[in-house]
């Protein structure tokens, strides 16, 4: 009988920038942690190198390309002497003319939309934005690829905050496992929900979900 492989996946929210911090939607723009961020990414770069019991060291810290993504990635590897590695398919979703705006801004603009794009990120694209579905394609398959290529290997990865949660909610569906943080809303603030996850994944249900979202796009 084959044995049935798993993937352990550390899923780590990116620090957080200066847009972040207002509460502006960030999307594709490409921009440094802030000074808050990178204490935040340092403190728990360290937790990782010392404290096994509660998350695993890393060995692999895969990431977006952005300058955050990359530093809040180097910053995290350090104490652990982990390799640091690009992924091009994991860039932060573009959100077209919404990004740079305010949350009151969105709510004061475009109130329905925005709204239903909190709650049901899916249903409704930002005007001359990327569609969520072909955001979660392309971030499942890079993560698919990475369970292949290192299966063994103690894997962190950092995206952004909306790629995280998108990112949180498939693995949540996938293992079963009640979260240590809700999956609402999708664009958290930068001092509310969720930040590390860790998931036990079969690599096959990475698949198969795949495989159904092609089917159906």
């Amino acid at each position: 009988m084959a044995k049935t492989s798993t993937f352990r996946l550390l899923l780590i929210r990116c620090a957080q920038t200066e847009w972040d911090a207002v509460g502006r939607l960030q999307g594709s723009a490409d921009l440094p942690l802030s000074e808050q961020g990178r204490a935040w990414a340092s403190g728990l770069g360290e937790r990782l190198a010392s404290d096994e019991d509660a998350l695993p060291k890393p060995g692999l810290v895969l990431h977006a390309s952005d300058e955050a993504s990359t530093e809040t990635a180097s910053i995290l590897a350090g104490p652990s002497k982990a390799r640091t590695k690009a992924i091009p398919e994991f860039s932060a979703m573009s959100l077209g003319l919404w990004e740079g705006l305010r949350r009151e801004e969105l709510t004061e603009r475009h109130p329905k939309n925005f709204s239903q794009w909190q709650s049901d990120p899916g249903s409704i694209n930002p005007p001359e934005g990327e569609a969520l579905s072909t955001v979660q394609t392309r971030v499942l398959a890079a993560i698919a690829r990475a369970a292949d290529k290192h299966p063994k290997k103690r894997v962190a990865i950092v995206l952004r905050p909306i790629e995280y949660e998108l990112v949180r909610r498939v693995m949540m569906s996938l293992t079963g496992v009640e979260s240590s943080a809700p999956a609402e809303p999708f664009w958290p603030k930068p001092d509310e929900g969720s930040t590390v996850e860790l998931f036990t994944i079969n690599p096959g249900d990475l698949q198969g979900l795949l495989g159904q979202t092609k089917a159906s796009a």
